[in-house]
């Protein structure tokens, strides 16, 4: 977990507190889903949980932060360490353990480069100490043509006593979230895997 104290903040950080007002809506109302657009169901899950005390989030608005990862899926493939300002708007704000449903503009290609925690968020003299856990990426997706629902799978992190990533699983999920999606969409749409690999750097 990468800490950084008083004023001066990391890129990711800014990043964290600009996407919270930006990044793709989730999808409630399958109706409401364009023509040129599909909704990615997937679900990125942290083993150990993440424990609500272990997030230290005291500044204004950063409560949103709990319990929540900013995924970084996009067609382009960007760098965590050097997150320019309009990755926000590539992001996927969701929860740990839980299927998201998430609107997506039609494209044949994603890529996943990774997810960002908000860890700390706490005033100090005047400034902020701040600190981020990064869960690396390196995925890709294929869309499949003509297709309105896509499934993406699930990515599953295991960490350390010091939130170092140790392991990191693509779970294929489908049939679980199969009926997740039917029982909250119903079947105007049937859920299609999209093809996974690994991304190309």
């Amino acid at each position: 977990m990468k800490k950084v104290t008083t004023t001066v903040w990391t890129m990711v950080t800014v990043f964290l507190l600009a996407g919270c007002v930006g990044g793709k809506p989730h999808l409630e109302n399958i109706n409401e889903l364009m023509p040129d657009e599909v909704i990615l169901v997937g679900r990125i899950e942290l083993v150990p949980p993440l424990e609500k005390v272990e997030q230290e989030l005291n500044t204004i608005g950063s409560g949103r932060f709990q319990g929540k990862v900013h995924m970084l899926v996009s067609e382009q493939q960007f760098d965590l360490d050097k997150l320019p300002m309009s990755a926000g708007s590539h992001t996927l704000f969701v929860n740990f353990d839980q299927d998201f449903y998430i609107r997506q503009p039609r494209v044949k290609n994603l890529h996943y480069s990774g997810s960002v925690v908000l860890m700390e968020s706490t005033q100090r003299f005047g400034g902020v100490d701040a600190a981020q856990m990064k869960l690396p990426g390196g995925l890709s997706y294929t869309i499949p043509a003509n297709q309105k629902a896509v499934y993406i799978g699930t990515v599953r992190y295991y960490r350390d006593d010091y939130n170092a990533i140790t392991k990191i699983r693509f779970v294929d999920d489908y049939k679980t979230a199969n009926k997740s999606f039917i029982k909250k969409f119903g079947k105007k749409y049937k859920l299609v895997r999209a093809k996974v690999s690994q991304s190309k750097s």
